[in-house]
């Protein structure tokens, strides 16, 4: 019980102290759910926080950021919360496997937060081989991040070295956890240099996206996929459909890979970069789901040639579109900022 109490006063005591620096006030709402997220990965036990966490570090830091995006603050800092004590624990060098841990928690409880936290590495005991890759290290620290990638890139760095400190473990944490809270939130609308980039794109995407494209993904493309399923249907009915009911809702949702006249070029970049994991996802898939249909339904593969040919063809049109105009970069942008009202391109 101990072990849990020392927990929750260090990240309580760190969740305050980003909360005042990022204009939070410690008594409001917001502060309150973000103590509470910080605290309540221990309430659930999903042991162990301190390695293999980094999924659920992104999912929350995401899930932090739409939700400030649609105006929900509070839903914005339970999840930040809770990214920041698995952030904590992974900082924390003493696993709970190790008999130094319990003494090791305690010393960094009783740790002062800092800003300087080069200060710490300096005057700490530790090789100087180690301080100079700590030194590199937190030159990483110093950028600010802009963007999803830049953010979770951020959130999941490595220790630099197996020395450390309880006084350094925590304001590495602290550091870390501040860069990503002023990231998540920053201003909710892109920097003018951004929003830049995103136009261009916008303009190159619907360039690229020409007659002759339309003319390869709707003709070729979708008539192939269209044949190879009649052609699967006269040797087998089942698999025909199965495959169906895979192929069209999927064709139909990256259908938004589209520009469209009506949507600012901000938007279709957007709805391309959010389609695009449509194909992504069926780069996987997909092969499972012959295999299934060659096994599971005694299917040839000379039956889904014709559906394979065309499937992949729209593969090959949905990346050409995604990175000849430059989307791809433009991803962890779009995903982190709202379009300004003033800049719509109707």
């Amino acid at each position: 019980m101990g072990r849990i109490v020392v927990h929750k006063k260090t990240h309580i005591k760190l969740a305050n102290k980003v909360a005042s620096k990022i204009g939070i006030n410690i008594f409001s709402e917001e502060a309150a759910h973000l103590r509470g997220g910080s605290v309540a990965p221990d309430d659930w036990k999903d042991f162990p926080h301190h390695y293999g966490k980094e999924s659920a570090i992104r999912s929350r830091i995401v899930n932090s950021r739409k939700a400030l995006l649609e105006g929900k603050k509070e839903v914005a800092c339970s999840h930040l919360g809770v990214a920041f004590h698995y952030l904590a624990d992974k900082w924390t060098l003493m696993t709970g496997s190790d008999s130094r841990h319990a003494s090791w928690e305690r010393s960094i409880e009783t740790s002062m937060l800092i800003d300087d936290v080069g200060w710490i590495i300096r005057s700490s005991g530790i090789p100087d081989v180690d301080k100079h890759e700590y030194y590199s290290f937190l030159q990483e620290l110093d950028c600010e991040p802009v963007g999803k990638d830049e953010t979770l890139r951020l959130a999941l760095l490595s220790r630099p070295s197996t020395w450390s400190t309880p006084s350094a473990d925590l304001n590495i944490a602290y550091r870390i956890c501040l860069k990503i809270a002023q990231s998540v939130f920053s201003s909710i609308t892109p920097p003018p240099e951004i929003l830049k980039q995103i136009e261009e794109v916008g303009e190159r995407l619907e360039k690229t996206a020409n007659k002759f494209f339309y003319f390869l993904w709707f003709f070729v493309g979708f008539m192939v996929i269209s044949f190879g399923l009649g052609w699967l249907l006269a040797f087998n009915v089942g698999a025909a459909i199965l495959l169906g009911l895979v192929v069209f809702p999927a064709e139909f949702l990256s259908l938004a890979i589209f520009p469209v006249k009506k949507f600012s070029r901000f938007e279709n970049v957007q709805h391309l970069c959010s389609a695009i994991i449509i194909w992504k996802a069926l780069t996987f898939l997909l092969p499972i789901l012959f295999i299934f249909l060659i096994v599971g339904f005694g299917t040839s593969w000379s039956s889904l040639f014709y559906s394979g040919l065309g499937l992949f063809l729209h593969w090959c049109l949905s990346f050409y579109l995604y990175y000849k105009p430059g989307a791809d970069k433009m991803g962890t942008y779009v995903s982190w900022y709202q379009e300004p009202k003033s800049s719509e391109n109707k």
